[in-house]
């Protein structure tokens, strides 16, 4: 994030350490890599060995193809997009931790202001990991007909 705003590209480049890390290791070096952006919740969330390895696989599957997507998801939040968030018109879903530290909250109340089809939940206490306890929630709520 130093590199931004002025080189996105070099900021977009620099998750390749977390795929070095998947390279190297069963994956926990990655998990204590992260430990200073896990909220309390995502801390006792990976002490759990069948959500540890969940989100293990999760981040090396995500990574597989290389860091360009990871990266660049984490520039978006820095300068302008190019595309016109007015011009979606399907329903979106947002999900947010209230102490997550990875995607801040922040920006999911600016995205629910910023798109017309928008529902923002917004989990009290939760860190960026609660889709390992929350799921069967959010793939409910995505398949009724009125979401958001």
């Amino acid at each position: 994030m130093a590199l931004l705003p002025g080189d996105p590209a070099g900021a977009a480049a620099g998750f390749e350490p977390l795929v070095e890390l998947f390279r190297a290791s069963d994956g926990t070096g990655i998990v204590s890599a992260l430990q200073d952006l896990l909220s309390p919740r995502d801390s006792e969330l990976l002490r759990d060995p069948r959500i540890a390895a969940g989100f293990i696989e999760t981040e090396r599957e995500g990574l597989r193809p290389g860091t360009s997507g990871a990266g660049w998801d984490n520039v978006s939040w820095v300068g302008e997009w190019d595309i016109d968030l007015g011009a979606v018109t399907c329903p979106v879903l947002l999900w947010y931790g209230s102490e997550d530290r990875m995607a801040p909250p922040a920006h999911g109340l600016w995205l629910s202001q910023n798109l017309a089809r928008a529902r923002l939940v917004l989990r009290d206490g939760e860190g960026h990991l609660g889709i390992f306890e929350h799921l069967g929630e959010m793939l409910d709520a995505l398949t009724q007909p009125d979401t958001p």
